[in-house]
């Protein structure tokens, strides 16, 4: 073979190497384009996510703090299925204020009232008019929400007094109540 052949395929076989190389290339361009524009998107996207995660975090932060308020808000609503708490607060109230009482809760369980569901409870009592009005005062400064609906007040004759085992001056007391629940 002549070095002028030689030449040639030398020439031919570092030109189609340049040629392979130069597709090589291309693709390899190609493939980093993509991927640096499929980056610059997933970096568009979690920017735009990262203002919600600080709004998440700060919503998160909320309500911890807003946790012991809304507890107390729940704590405000009695159970309609079982009043047993609110029950005992009227039965502790009545034992601190000595005051006696009975308590009845009508037929008709849960009502409508301005738009929550409520309990009414009627109660009786007999004793003195300040324990009676301290009584009231602590249902009113509860933690329950209560809508006093009737109050009743009656002196007892001398013949009611040495029944019931009261003192003179001591009177009958017929109060409705009612309470939200929820």
């Amino acid at each position: 073979m002549s070095s002028k052949k030689q030449s040639y395929i030398v020439f031919t076989f570092f030109l189609i190497i340049l040629i392979i190389l130069a597709v090589f290339c291309g693709f390899l361009i190609k493939e980093i384009k993509k991927s640096s524009e499929s980056y610059l998107v997933t970096k568009k996207e979690l920017l735009s996510i990262e203002p919600k995660i600080e709004s998440f975090k700060s919503i998160e932060i909320q309500h911890l703090e807003l946790q012991p308020d809304l507890e107390r808000i729940k704590n405000m609503f009695i159970n309609p299925e079982v009043p047993i708490n609110f029950v005992e607060f009227l039965e502790k109230t009545a034992l601190k204020t000595n005051t006696s009482i009975k308590i009845s809760l009508p037929p008709q369980k849960v009502e409508e009232f301005k738009g929550f569901s409520s309990l009414l409870f009627q109660i009786s009592s007999y004793g003195s008019f300040s324990n009676f009005s301290k009584f009231l005062e602590i249902l009113k400064n509860s933690s329950y929400l209560i809508n006093f609906e009737a109050l009743n007040v009656k002196r007892l004759e001398e013949k009611e007094l040495s029944e019931l085992k009261l003192n003179l001056g001591d009177v009958a007391f017929n109060f409705s109540i009612r309470v939200l629940s929820n």
